[in-house]
Parts: C-alpha cells; structure tokens; sequence
C-alpha cells in the first residue's frame, strides 16, 4: 500500500520506478502465488500478491498520459498473461469469494485502459477467454458500487469494446450499442473506455 500511495498520480516516481524495472518486479512477486490466489479473499491477508496489479495500474496510467507506451512492455514481461490469467481464475473462485478491488480496478481497469502500438495484441489475449468475461460481467463483483466499479459495468464495457462491434458476437451486442451515442458506461470514466468519447 505505501508503494501504490506514493505513485498514484505522480507520473515522475512511476517514471523512476518504470527506469529501475519495476514491471520486472511485478511479473515476480506475483509468480509468488497463483492466479486463483491473486483474486481470492481466502488467505489474502497472508498472501496479498494481487495488490500488484493495483501497482502496474498506477504505474502504467501515468506514463500512458506522459506518452510512453508500454504495451509491447507488457506483453513481452509476461504481465498481460497475468492479467489474462487472473481473469481465468474468478470463475474457479467464485463470484462470492473473489476479491473485488484486485479484478475491477487491479484487473479490469487496467486492461480497458490500456493504448498502444501493441493494444491489438492484448485484445487478441482477452478476446481468448469469452466465458469469463461473461462470468465477470454477469457477476455482482463490486469495488465502489457508487462510482460504478463494480465488474458487471466494467465487464460490460470490456465485452462491448471487444465484442460489440463484432456481427452475431456471443455476447448478443447489437452494434449500435457500442456507439457514443449509446453510451454502455452511465458513469464518468473519461474518456470513456468503451467509446473512447469524452462522456
């Protein structure tokens, strides 16, 4: 927690930890522990490995906004596998036993804002794992209900900007439903991750 409290919105510490190879350090800790283990409540205070997550969110969202792209990054270090995996996993654990901070915001948030030369690449890895995202976003996993993360709102955006544009998608999307003017999201997340409009 000291570590996501001291580079929350201060790009020029991500920037320095980035420059020491932090990311490498992330990919560690969390092969510390697997990815049922990552998203689950049971045992999190022993093995809270899957705060990292929140870490490479706060580490990438400012660089991302200082202009660095990290995509390929993350795919080469293994980090987007992780997330890939970690996803995987919620449905092994179970909606009721899931850890809703580490999926919405450590998992979901991460990936959905996500731009770069290689976005196409990680798109390709979620796109692997359909019965999840539907799982999650069928889920009553929550973060901070009132703000709108819960993983029902952020897997819906995630399946729509996926899926939605896709005919016949297994996810029943008509594709008008993915246009700015029908925006899915409802909540202020700017811009928004499933049109890419401000809201």
């Amino acid at each position: 927690m000291a570590l996501l409290n001291g580079v929350a919105g201060r790009p020029a510490v991500a920037a320095k930890l980035l420059a020491l190879d932090a990311l490498a350090a992330i990919v560690d800790t969390l092969r510390r522990a697997s990815p049922a283990e990552w998203v689950s409540t049971t045992g999190f205070a022993r093995r809270p490995h899957g705060m990292a997550f929140w870490f490479l969110k706060d580490l990438v969202d400012p660089a991302q906004a200082g202009g660095t792209d990290l995509t390929a990054q993350l795919l080469s270090c293994g980090a987007i596998d992780m997330c890939v995996a970690g996803l995987s996993a919620v449905e092994q654990v179970g909606a009721a036993n899931t850890n809703g901070s580490v999926v919405t915001t450590g998992l979901m948030i991460t990936l959905s804002n996500l731009d770069g030369e290689a976005l196409g690449q990680i798109e390709d890895k979620v796109r692997e794992i359909p019965s999840a995202l539907r799982y999650i976003k069928d889920s009553t996993i929550s973060n901070i209900e009132d703000l709108g993360l819960t993983a029902s709102v952020i897997g819906t955006i995630m399946a729509a900007k996926l899926y939605g544009k896709d005919e016949g998608n297994a996810f029943g999307f008509a594709r008008e439903f993915c246009q700015p003017s029908s925006c899915v999201a409802r909540v202020c997340l700017t811009p928004c991750i499933a049109c890419n409009v401000e809201c």
